[in-house]
């Protein structure tokens, strides 16, 4: 491949220069390693970055570590862009949980103790993906557990608002 085929061009990106990779649906050494560290800059494992794609994740490995030679031609503007950092801020936005609540119109970002309550419900549900009636069961749960929750604090604080009135 004659370097008239494989361009590269250089870029200005927040004040330093990186050559832009072109991706012809080769996987070269190059387009491996790009590959790699754009996958370990993201901090995404294999299965994360294969969701992206819409592919298997063994797939992906099998893209940035080999033995697959080609890729699609479906595939190759998405790697090339995904290897050139333009779908960065989209696969964050994509892999990171930001959980918060709504109230009176106003996003307020819950609590850490609560992300992480939140994060474990959902790598037991995820743990249950072959069991779908497992995880209905989880589903029913949290419900009845979150429901008797708020009773119970409804009870003992009866009389009191529950909301300062500022947060209405």
């Amino acid at each position: 491949m004659g370097n008239q085929e494989r361009q590269k061009d250089m870029v200005v990106h927040d004040n330093a220069q990186f050559t832009r990779l072109t991706f012809d649906g080769t996987f070269t050494q190059e387009i491996r390693d790009a590959l790699h560290r754009k996958r370990i800059e993201l901090g995404l494992p294999f299965q994360n970055v294969a969701k992206f794609f819409g592919i298997n994740w063994s797939t992906f490995r099998k893209w940035e570590q080999g033995p697959t030679l080609q890729c699609e031609i479906s595939y190759r503007p998405v790697i090339e862009k995904f290897i050139n950092g333009d779908l960065d801020e989209e696969i964050n936005d994509l892999f990171t949980y930001k959980p918060y609540v709504t109230l009176s119109g106003s996003r307020q970002a819950l609590p850490e103790n609560i992300n992480l309550c939140l994060e474990r419900i959902g790598s037991a549900y995820a743990l249950c993906r072959n069991r779908p009636e497992l995880r209905e069961e989880i589903l029913h749960l949290v419900d009845k557990v979150t429901f008797k929750a708020l009773e119970d604090l409804l009870n003992h604080h009866a009389g009191e608002e529950l909301l300062p009135k500022s947060s209405r």
